[in-house]
């Protein structure tokens, strides 16, 4: 708490020209610590302390036109303010300008430009630039997809105490995204998010806590008020025919196709980018599959190349089912390089390469990019070829992906 001594002093100092008291007299006036609370003198001590090019100053102003608090909104005076700050390295502003350009306010939406100025701000140490580009890395969204290096900022992050970054990584963690699959960890950053105040840790965890029976209710209230989140969960759960609480438990829940695709059309509604392939997977038709898996590719979603592989797969066209897995590999590995190494060892759509298949299970364990158990099959299919035996192609209807190893 500021003391009134210690505004007066400021007072005294500011009316004398001094920058740096101007900007605290701004702060205090914006927060109302120490003085009554008022907007338009936090913006005519702030525009004082920017006029005579004070970095911090210049940014709290820039906010002040952003949100439209004190003075009209206005986000090309916003991005002004905020471009002199960030020039003399103030990663606040680096981060705000980010932020502009990913929701285009008052410039072109760039999602490209967004990223740049997150990293330029994460480098300097901002925990919130952190987080976002750690998402935006995760997505693919402005910059090719990397989970390895979202997980990376989400950690840096994290560390710092940034809510949002906290709850990202515990999913991480609890899907075993980039990282071995960790319950104990999951918990240690939903536990963490949630002390933060993050709305959706403290739903996941009050759930918790519940039994079976009032588990799922629970999640199905959540996702009636209008948690994505728990909706999405609740899709999955009526399409696998299991729920699987954060804590790693699983029980069986009587699978509904119908209702799965209807909830994952909700979800679809909020956050299409993401949800649009666990909605493919639910049609009974596979040209249906087919169609959403496309548009997911044109939307930039990069996974759907190895979806669509799959679905051509089933339809027993294995030269298309190769020759997606190859446009997706070129853009995302992670995604395809185990189907096709698949490809590879049995002469599925293409010449049978045991090197080349030897090759891409390799870098598929040393880089951890699939689930725990495909690990093992790969390690598995590398013992094969060492003996010189080769699994046969799938059954007609069956993908690529149902190719097994013999026991070793």
């Amino acid at each position: 708490m500021i003391t009134k001594r210690q505004i007066k002093l400021w007072l005294d100092l500011a009316e004398k020209g001094d920058a740096e008291a101007q900007y605290e007299l701004g702060l205090c006036y914006g927060v109302g610590d120490g003085i009554q609370q008022d907007f338009c003198k936090a913006v005519e001590w702030y525009e004082k302390a920017a006029r005579q090019g004070h970095a911090y100053a210049q940014t709290e102003l820039g906010y002040m036109y952003e949100a439209g608090e004190g003075v009209g909104q206005n986000y090309a005076m916003a991005m002004r303010l905020y471009r002199l700050a960030a020039r003399q390295g103030d990663e606040k502003a680096q981060f705000n300008i980010g932020v502009l350009y990913d929701y285009g306010r008052g410039v072109k939406k760039s999602e490209a430009l967004a990223v740049r100025w997150y990293r330029r701000a994460a480098l300097n140490g901002n925990a919130f630039a952190m987080c976002n580009l750690g998402t935006s890395l995760n997505q693919g969204r402005g910059v090719r997809r990397n989970i390895d290096e979202a997980v990376k900022w989400y950690r840096k992050a994290a560390r710092l105490g940034d809510s949002v970054a906290q709850y990202n990584l515990a999913m991480t963690y609890y899907d075993g995204i980039a990282v071995r699959k960790s319950t104990r960890l999951a918990m240690h950053w939903l536990k963490k998010s949630a002390e933060g105040g993050h709305a959706k840790a403290v739903r996941r965890l009050k759930r918790l806590k519940l039994g079976r029976r009032k588990y799922l209710a629970a999640l199905k209230g959540d996702a009636a008020n209008g948690d994505i989140d728990a909706a999405w969960a609740l899709a999955d759960a009526y399409a696998d025919g299991f729920v699987t609480r954060e804590n790693g438990d699983r029980f069986a829940v009587r699978k509904n196709r119908a209702l799965a695709e209807r909830l994952y059309r909700r979800v679809a509604e909020e956050k299409e980018r993401d949800v649009i392939l666990s909605l493919a997977i639910v049609q009974k038709d596979l040209c249906d599959e087919l169609r959403l898996e496309r548009k997911a590719w044109r939307m930039g979603i990069v996974g759907a190349a190895n979806n669509m592989a799959m679905t051509y797969s089933m339809m027993g066209r294995a030269r298309m089912c190769f020759r997606w897995l190859m446009r997706g590999y070129a853009i995302a590995p992670e995604y395809c390089a185990y189907h096709l190494a698949l490809c590879h060892l049995v002469g599925y759509g293409t010449t049978r390469n045991p090197q080349k298949a030897r090759q891409l299970f390799g870098l598929v364990i040393r880089r951890k990019w699939e689930c725990r158990t495909c690990l093992e099959y790969a390690a598995r299919f590398l013992k094969m070829i060492d003996r010189g035996e080769f699994p046969m192609p799938p059954r007609r209807g069956m993908s690529i992906g149902s190719v097994r190893p013999t026991m070793v």
